[in-house]
């Protein structure tokens, strides 16, 4: 065993992948039979499961080798036949790299962990029942989170086709051998002891036809036969990877917040040594982004948040009272901490918002104001409350928050600090949260203005597009996403323009960073809404050019970005939004082809006129959106939420039951929207509401998941599937997972396109939950709507109601 494949091995394999059924067994069994590969009774039974996988996995003859179908967008899952409680368990891999595609993982599983999903994603690691190592870019992956490079800090390091998986299954530990070298911890604080929870060696691919070998080699890496490769024996367990071991860390975390939901019971300063040593001190370990954002979800988690206001508030109720060194170190200790983690997790911001934080942090504000911030402390106070305030006012979740405690009308007075820090990011903060009737309080006097764009010219010259002021650092994404939002101001509009904000956004827009280049061309767009800065941004060199470039970007939301700039930079006039009762509908604007394409496809479908009422039809082409000077996300309900509006669909408006009216739900329930087949789209007409998985349509048909979908049989531990999937994106619900897409042909053209449907509804505030996506995906979905917040679900169909079905045609 452990034998490398020999040339006559590999030539034999390729003809097996050429070969009929029947010769493939005949080749296989040369393999076996010429002792190429030995294989004993007992590896066998610790082989890949035939009946353990996903569909598109079967297990070749000589019972070791697992070989993915022909699928195009999805991931598989194989688990191997044993699972393990305990003991130390070693696995040979052989996985060519040409066989690796652009999803190769390996790691171990729970029996709950997905088998598939939709589309190319890090299937092991996306629940917290799997545990995966990707061999393409080197991440770690568990719970749906990027954990980090592995081996640490060797991002180039290239995993060579035969490799060893380690799992201690005593200490809970995963680690990871090749060419003789000693990888290191790659997982810490798996299962262990835990039978419900047993661990199976796993695979997750991508590539078609592609074959992964797994070779048990038992309880250690022994010596091989001479003349064969050989690996060391198991060496000592590290226990850190240079210095810093994130399950650890969240494990000490969670440690630490069951200490302090002990309350009073804990000395004070005993609970802030241990926060200080627990939860500042990683801050410091790493500037990995993505682990920082991992380590604030994880607090959010364990309910950190409000035990850290609760921790904050007593010190500070301390401090007020007899001010010494103690209280004010652990005063510096919990506003740091407050800070830093909020800039990276919104999952925090929100429950900083639940917690009552933002209000402790208002009140610092309103004791001084701009103009007694006089030393080194009030100084220190007020910056890390205005931080804060900036951080958490990202996440939508917190919008009505701010309403309720006025938020906007105590930090507005700090625009105008001497502190200039303070000035931008009170500003940046309003961008966020302020309502349409008070933009006048956006206002910003010129000084402010330049230097926000001063620190905005300062992230051109850095490779991670970041810039600083009085050693504070801003993203290029952050300037510009507040600088379209403060630009609804008509003066903040001017003093952009005229200080020269239009070269910088056309300069980012050449910047190869997708999210970057949609801020920038959305602040382009918000400053042509004014008719005298369209020939500011058109005489720019090089302005046109890159945008028209833009507007032929694979990335969906980059190319309608761009168009949406340029029609409007184009544009000599702008009509309005009408309101009809409560329920918007377009202006008139004439002929609309895409309107009309998108009318035939509906007429295809064959649903009864009675469902529609068509006085509330509205196209959200790139035309009809610009020339009803609507903008990207509006705000609906009580409490009030943010949606996006659908750019690039077409609705066709339903009717509405008499509780529509009744409940007054255009004014007080929450929009979101609702993916589905366009199989389904009649039967959710004639039905009146959204079934779950497991009702009866009308007919007798049963409802059943889609394929792709998590189900009883794949699903992670704890997650209900009988429940009705929404989001407040239309970017999440009108993706290929929920709304598939269908062939349509055009009779009046005879042309061919994809069309997708989904519906816009009406959503009861109090009757749903928010969740992480459940799609895959590994970047951010939505710049409004966080990745672990954007999903919405609920058991209760009363409590939403469908009043558009949108159309989206390509």
């Amino acid at each position: 065993m452990g034998h490398k494949q020999s040339q006559l091995q590999a030539e034999v394999l390729q003809q097996q992948r050429c070969s009929t059924p029947e010769l493939s067994e005949v080749l296989q069994a040369m393999i076996i039979d010429d002792n190429l590969l030995s294989v004993n009774d007992e590896q066998v039974k610790h082989a890949w499961d035939p009946d353990d996988c996903s569909d598109n996995f079967t297990v070749l003859p000589d019972k070791v080798t697992a070989r993915r179908g022909e699928k195009t967008m999805r991931t598989d899952l194989i688990r191997g036949k044993k699972a393990y409680v305990s003991g130390t368990h070693v696995f040979e891999i052989f996985w060519p790299r040409n066989e690796r595609g652009s999803q190769a993982m390996i790691g171990m599983a729970t029996q709950n962990a997905p088998m598939s999903c939709v589309g190319y994603s890090h299937l092991l690691g996306l629940t917290s029942d799997s545990w995966g190592w990707s061999l393409v870019d080197k991440r770690l992956v568990h719970d749906g989170w990027e954990c980090g490079i592995y081996p640490s800090d060797r991002s180039d390091y290239e995993v060579p086709d035969k490799f060893y998986v380690i799992l201690n299954a005593d200490d809970g530990t995963l680690r990871f051998e090749a060419n003789d070298e000693d990888l290191g911890i790659a997982f810490t604080d798996l299962p262990h002891q835990d039978p419900s929870k047993a661990l199976c060696i796993s695979a997750g691919a991508t590539c078609d036809n592609g074959d992964v070998r797994m070779i048990y080699i038992g309880t250690e890496l022994t010596e091989k036969d001479e003349g064969v490769d050989s690996a060391s024996t198991k060496g000592e367990v590290k226990s850190e990877i240079n210095g810093t071991d994130p399950n650890a860390i969240m494990f000490a975390m969670r440690e630490t917040v069951e200490l302090l939901a002990n309350g009073s019971e804990v000395d004070i300063f005993t609970a802030v040594e241990k926060v200080r040593e627990t939860i500042m001190v990683p801050l410091g370990r790493t500037s990995d982004e993505r682990l920082l954002r991992r380590f604030g979800d994880h607090l959010a988690s364990l309910g950190g948040g409000h035990e850290l206001t609760k921790l904050l508030q007593r010190l500070q109720q301390i401090g007020d009272r007899n001010p010494n060194e103690q209280s004010w170190f652990g005063i510096n200790v919990l506003r740091k901490i407050c800070t830093d983690y909020s800039s990276d997790s919104l999952k925090l911001c929100k429950q900083f918002g639940q917690s009552g934080l933002l209000e402790l942090m208002l009140k610092d504000i309103d004791r001084f104001g701009p103009t007694k911030v006089t030393n080194e402390k009030r100084y220190f106070l007020v910056k890390s409350a205005i931080f804060a305030l900036h951080n958490c006012a990202k996440a939508t979740e917190n919008k009505q928050v701010y309403r309720d405690i006025r938020a906007i009308e105590r930090i507005a007075p700090y625009m105008k600090s001497k502190y200039l820090l303070l000035g931008m990011a009170a500003m940046l903060t309003l961008s966020y949260v302020t309502e349409d009737n008070k933009i006048d309080l956006l206002t910003a006097d010129k000084m402010l203005i330049a230097v926000t764009l001063g620190v905005l010219k300062k992230t051109l010259d850095d490779p991670r597009l970041q810039g600083n002021v009085n050693d504070h650092e801003f993203s290029a994404l952050e300037i510009t996403t507040g600088l379209g939002n403060i630009a609804v101001n008509d003066t903040n509009k001017d003093l952009i323009v005229e200080l020269g904000g239009v070269q910088l956004l056309i300069d980012l827009l050449k910047k190869d960073r997708p999210d970057v280049q949609e801020s920038a061309a959305n602040a382009l767009w918000t400053l042509a809404q004014a008719e005298r800065h369209r020939g500011n941004i058109t005489s720019i060199p090089g302005a046109i050019s890159t945008l028209t470039s833009l507007c032929r970007s694979t990335n969906t939301a980059v190319k309608q970005a761009a168009e949406r700039a340029l029609i409007r930079i184009k544009s000599s006039s702008q009509g309005q939004q009408i309101l009809v009762g409560s329920r918007p509908t377009s202006a008139s604007r004439g002929h609309c082809s895409y309107r009309e394409l998108c009318g035939r496809f509906k007429k295809s479908l064959e649903l009864q006129d009675a469902f529609f009422e068509p006085k509330f039809d509205m196209c959200y082409c790139t035309s009809c959106h610009n020339d009803r000077g609507d903008k990207l996300y509006y705000t609906r309900g009580q409490p009030a939420k943010d949606y996006g509006v659908p750019f690039g669909w077409c609705r066709f408006a339903l009717k509405t039951p008499p509780k529509a009216s009744a409940l007054d739900v255009f004014n007080k329930w929450h929009v979101a929207f609702h993916g589905t087949r366009l199989q389904s789209v009649k039967p959710i007409l004639e039905t009146g509401d959204f079934l779950m998985p497991g009702d009866v349509r009308m007919g007798g048909a049963k409802l059943s998941e889609c394929d792709g979908h998590f189900s009883d049989d794949r699903k992670p531990k704890g997650f209900d599937t009988k429940q009705i999937f929404l989001s407040p994106s239309i970017r999440y619900s009108g993706c290929d997972v929920y709304a598939s897409e269908s062939e349509f042909t055009d009779k009046s053209t005879n042309k061919s396109h994809q069309a997708r449907v989904v519906f816009q509804v009406c959503i009861n505030p109090t009757s749903y939950k928010v969740g992480p996506q459940t799609i895959g995906a590994t970047s951010e979905i939505d710049p409004k709507f966080s990745n672990q917040e954007i999903e919405w679900f609920t058991k209760e169909r009363g409590s939403v109601i469908p009043y558009g079905l949108l159309v989206k045609i390509e």
